[in-house]
């Protein structure tokens, strides 16, 4: 796994693990890095590759790299478009990660209630140690 960077000394490790944990979640690097693990198409393989956790890794940052050097207006435009009408689209299925406190931190939402499968048992597979719940939270009137 990628160390996270700053004064490591001065941060308990159990607060490092979620901080970092829950970064991954926010940025959708988690999924990123299932993808990756799980891809298969005529060129590439991963299982049949034995792709290793640090390979992935390693993909993952050649990945957003390119994507940061090659930006265009027009693709930020189409997802600022999108990110500003999502409000208008209810999402009714929520994923959420429970913490201490009775806290939650809402991880993703969809529309149907089988991506939220998808998604719950994936992050459940990579982050064991986490305890993730699925809601519907109907549209309000």
């Amino acid at each position: 796994m990628v160390e996270p960077i700053g004064d490591r000394d001065r941060v308990p490790e159990a607060y490092r693990s979620y901080e970092y944990q829950r970064a991954l979640d926010d940025f959708c690097i988690t999924q990123l890095l299932w993808c990756i693990a799980n891809y298969s198409d005529g060129d590439f393989n991963a299982t049949r590759l034995s792709l290793k956790a640090q390979e992935a890794q390693n993909i993952a940052a050649l990945l957003i790299e390119q994507i940061s050097s090659n930006l265009k207006g027009y693709v930020l435009a189409g997802y600022l478009n999108t990110i500003r009408n999502q409000e208008t689209q209810h999402r009714p299925w929520v994923i959420v990660r429970l913490l201490p406190g009775a806290k939650t931190h809402t991880i993703a939402r969809f529309f149907n209630r089988q991506d939220a499968d998808d998604r719950i048992r994936t992050l459940r597979r990579y982050v064991p140690q986490a305890v993730f719940e699925m809601m519907f939270e109907p549209p309000e009137r």
